[in-house]
């Protein structure tokens, strides 16, 4: 299987092998989204069974994230593409995570569909530079969805 870059021979770890970083001081970053694909998933020639995918991979070609249980990145988490994620899961990140584009769930563009959700941690800053305007219909399908914490501003 191919790993996130900058993993460790710990299960869904990024960074180095050993103790975590200091809260917030983490360097081994991840960035998600143009820099090519890892993991495994039904389609690329790894399962036969549909719809298998290993619990922490990423589909650089369309873009799909799945993420299932808790992944901790031991620096900043940076999204850079459009991403539809699939699962239930967490990212626990030892820095500032940002999102560039869109990030939604797989299945759907309204916040009313629960069956994939997202998390994103950090004792530092979320930062969003999601979407085009703040100036959004209540009816429109928001940019950015899931469940987000953040230990800064």
């Amino acid at each position: 299987m191919k790993l996130p870059p900058g993993a460790s021979t710990f299960y869904k770890c990024v960074g180095a092998d050993g103790a975590a970083s200091t809260v917030g001081a983490g360097t081994q970053g991840l960035t998600i989204g143009g820099t090519g694909s890892w993991g495994s998933w039904s389609g690329d020639g790894h399962y036969n069974i549909a719809n298998s995918t290993d619990d922490f991979c990423y589909d650089d070609v369309n873009n799909i994230l799945t993420v299932r249980g808790t992944v901790f990145v031991d620096g900043p988490l940076h999204i850079v593409d459009s991403i539809k994620y699939n699962g239930n899961g967490t990212i626990v990140a030892n820095g500032d995570i940002t999102i560039e584009q869109d990030l939604k769930p797989n299945t759907a563009d309204t916040e009313s569909d629960a069956t994939h959700v997202l998390g994103l941690v950090t004792p530092n800053n979320i930062i969003c530079n999601a979407g085009t305007s703040n100036n959004k219909a209540p009816t429109d399908p928001p940019n950015v969805m899931g469940a987000y914490f953040a230990g800064k501003d």
